[in-house]
Parts: structure tokens; sequence; C-alpha cells
């Protein structure tokens, strides 16, 4: 390699570095990360819509178990945050979904972040 010479690596990291540079190639990465909004509470809408389609979590759970009354359920309820408005659910469980903290499994309660990781 000559001297004076940057390698092949540098001069496309130049190349990158100086399209960055022009505007419209700022204005175009601002749009595409902008995109990134709708879309990310669209599909979070979805799997919380589709979540909620099933039913009651806690009746669906103690459904099996007789010796389980309407207070108790009401108990699990308050505990897992589900008497709160399904708005109040749904941005509870963004924000927690943004930190990582995954929440806690209705049947083990085990945390699910650290159940997630151990699988992998």
């Amino acid at each position: 390699m000559g001297r004076g010479v940057a390698p092949k690596n540098w001069q496309l990291f130049l190349r990158i570095l100086g399209a960055l540079t022009d505007l419209s190639m700022i204005k175009y990465l601002i749009r595409r990360a902008l995109y990134v909004i709708p879309v990310f509470f669209g599909i979070t809408l979805m799997v919380f819509a589709i979540e909620r389609l099933a039913g009651d979590p806690i009746r669906l759970l103690t459904a099996l178990n007789p010796h389980v009354n309407e207070a108790q359920r009401q108990l699990l309820r308050q505990y897992y945050g589900l008497d709160k408005p399904l708005l109040v659910q749904y941005f509870t469980w963004v924000g927690q979904l943004l930190t990582g903290n995954l929440g806690v499994s209705y049947t083990s309660g085990a945390n699910i972040h650290l159940s997630a990781s151990s699988c992998l």
C-alpha cells in the first residue's frame, strides 16, 4: 500500500461522512427515525389489544381453582394493576417495556426478563 493512500475502509468511512454532511441525507435520516415512533406505538397497541382480547387474565388464571373467590381475584387485579383504566395500563406497560422491565409471570411469579435471559 502506497504512502498517502487511505485503506479501503477509510475511503468508505470518508464517503459516508461526506454523505452525512449533505443536508438532504440528514433530512432523510431524521424522517426515517421519525417513522419509527408511530410504527412502535402501532405494534405495541396491537400486542396489548391481543393480550386483552383473550379476556380477564385473572379470571383465566383462577378459572380452574374453585377455592379462589371474587375478593381474592380483585386483590390480584390490584396487585398486577389490572384494575386501572386500559389507557393507564397501556402506557404503564409501554413504559416498563422501554425500560426493560417485562414484569413477573402470572403463573410462576418469576421475573420474565431473568427467565428469558436464562433461556438464551
